[in-house]
């Protein structure tokens, strides 16, 4: 009969190295007290009341995440600037996997595009990369009870931001040259293309409402659990 081994403790499982943002990690598994560290942050914020502090919570959340992956580092210092620049939704929900099955996902832990197809604006392209918590962050200052003005004024500061991180290049240099401004998308888009583009790369091209007109929902935080 062949013999059972019942062995027991994050200690004993084999540990893969892994990158993300050019840092090199251990997967380590998750400890107990570790779990309930990310537990603890999960239950002081009600993320589903839209009056929620989201901004405090991803600072919270990045202090969280950064000690965890600081002992988990390969001789590099992470610190929650870095977490709120490296990570999103994305890519945190991927890592966190890994580290409590032990099983490698078959792709990047870096914030990768939705899709392989660009999406573009009066034929220039940008990848549809996901938001970092630093932006998750910006977003969730989008104003709730303000004038039609200041909403579609806010949505297209934000997302030129956005843009400009996210260009590709083009047939025209001296096009990709030139930062996306405000005024150039409310120049070229209608108010319903601002919430659309904002919401694809807020959630991708699959998700509810992203090819509706409805505005896009509030720093759709995830707890990490």
């Amino acid at each position: 009969m062949k013999n059972i081994k019942f062995a027991f403790g994050t200690g004993t499982r084999k540990t893969l190295p892994f990158e993300i943002g050019g840092v090199t990690f251990f997967s380590r598994p998750l400890t107990s007290r570790e779990e309930l560290e990310l537990a603890d942050l999960g239950d002081r914020y009600d993320l589903e009341n839209e009056n929620a502090p989201i901004s405090t919570y991803l600072e919270e959340q990045a202090q969280v995440l950064a000690t965890l992956l600081a002992t988990r580092a390969n001789g590099q210092a992470v610190d929650p600037g870095w977490m709120l620049d490296h990570l999103g939704v994305q890519n945190m929900t991927a890592m966190l996997a890994f580290l409590r099955t032990g099983e490698r996902p078959h792709e990047t832990l870096n914030l990768k595009p939705w899709t392989d197809e660009p999406l573009t604006i009066e034929g220039r392209p940008f990848t549809m990369r996901p938001l970092t918590f630093r932006e998750q962050a910006r977003l969730a200052a989008f104003p709730q009870d303000g004038s039609s003005r200041a909403i579609t004024e806010f949505t297209a500061a934000h997302l030129a931001e956005l843009l400009n991180v996210r260009a590709l290049p083009s047939d025209n240099p001296d096009q990709d040259q030139q930062a996306v401004t405000a005024n150039w998308l409310l120049d070229h888009l209608g108010a319903a293309e601002l919430q659309q583009i904002l919401t694809l790369i807020q959630n991708g091209p699959n998700a509810d409402g992203a090819e509706t007109e409805d505005p896009p929902s509030e720093a759709a935080a995830s707890t990490p659990s």
